[in-house]
């Protein structure tokens, strides 16, 4: 190659260089523990140019055309009821598509967010395309399964918080509509202390949705046209007033209410915090307060409640046409801070 071709050929990178050299080193700097951190550019975006088409609204239920590949053929995928994505065969609303919760851990997406979305733009959807629903009898009724009994006057103000929160906790559509279950409430009084020895009444409210396919015995029609049967298992919420022991720690926030754990709403009325250093002067790690309860406050008044729900959705896997997601969204969609202020009264401290 001849010198004249040569310098044509570099030319560029060494105009390139001397630029580079103009404007500063260009050589990578070691790295530096001690010096300023450098901001996390975070995940990567999520790719969401290709999803399955909307088909239409029918009857109150949104129909998206199926995924396309076999990938995509978890329940979810299958129902029709939800918009996927096709880079990833993931619901649009699952994972990076989720708002995050941030703790004291790092930040993660609401992993069940889709399902809540789902029932709060929907809340009268039926079921899949070609699904011919079996309804379960339907009952507000509350059955006592109680093993103490609390003072008369304490048992009226538990009996009338536990109907409030089961009309509000039946009074969806989609629980009324909920495929394959038998749905009731179940209430059992408790008392709950905390270690310093302060002691409460409360109960906890189970809303069963039992399945029907877990029968021993076939299915029988009743004249409402529902269906009963002795189911063995089921899904459900339990909603706990003043159980010490359901609490944990924090676990960020979700719709203005408090995550605990990773499967349960929490709220409270107590002024004091809910949880404390181990040790005093703040050393150690966080445990839960306790001198938790309040002395002082009417009996049976709710400090502390909390809503355990199904939380595994199976990475995105679980239809919100299931029992288990209709739950789920009772769950979250469900203002229980208001719920309990109702129940408190005016004078009561407000639920947070």
């Amino acid at each position: 190659m001849s010198r004249i071709a040569l310098l044509a050929r570099i030319a560029p990178v060494l105009a390139a260089a001397v630029l580079t050299s103009a404007a500063g080193p260009a050589r990578a700097q070691a790295y530096d523990p001690y010096g300023p951190r450098v901001p996390d550019a975070g995940p990567t975006p999520r790719d969401v140019s290709a999803v399955t088409p909307f088909i239409g609204v029918f009857d109150g239920t949104p129909r998206y055309a199926l995924h396309p590949t076999p990938y995509a053929r978890s329940d979810a995928g299958q129902s029709g009821l939800l918009e996927f994505n096709h880079q990833d065969y993931l619901p649009l609303d699952f994972g990076r598509g989720a708002p995050e919760l941030v703790t004291d851990h790092g930040r993660y997406p609401v992993p069940f967010h889709y399902l809540v979305k789902y029932w709060e733009t929907w809340p009268n959807a039926r079921e899949r395309e070609g699904q011919v629903p079996m309804l379960g009898d339907f009952s507000t009724a509350i059955r006592n399964h109680s093993q103490v009994t609390p003072p008369a006057a304490v048992k009226a103000v538990l009996d009338r918080q536990a109907e409030t929160l089961t009309r509000a906790a039946l009074d969806y559509p989609f629980v009324q509509r909920s495929e394959g279950v038998i749905t009731y409430p179940i209430l059992q009084y408790q008392s709950s202390t905390d270690p310093s020895g302060e002691q409460v009444w409360g109960f906890s409210l189970r809303i069963v949705m039992a399945y029907l396919g877990s029968s021993p015995s076939d299915p029988v029609q009743l004249p409402s046209g529902r269906w009963t049967a002795n189911p063995t298992e089921g899904t459900g919420i339990t909603i706990c007033s003043n159980c010490y022991d359901h609490l944990y720690l924090p676990g960020g926030r979700y719709r203005g209410m408090q995550f605990n754990n990773i499967d349960r709403v929490l709220v409270d009325t107590i002024a004091a915090p809910l949880w404390i250093s181990r040790y005093r002067g703040g050393q150690g790690e966080q445990i839960n307060n306790p001198e938790l309860f309040e002395a002082g406050r009417p009996a049976g008044e709710i400090q502390l409640l909390t809503v355990t729900f199904p939380f595994d959705v199976g990475q995105g896997a679980l239809a919100p046409d299931t029992a288990r997601a209709r739950a789920l969204a009772v769950a979250w969609l469900t203002d229980w801070k208001a719920l309990v202020n109702e129940v408190n009264g005016p004078n009561a401290p407000r639920a947070d």
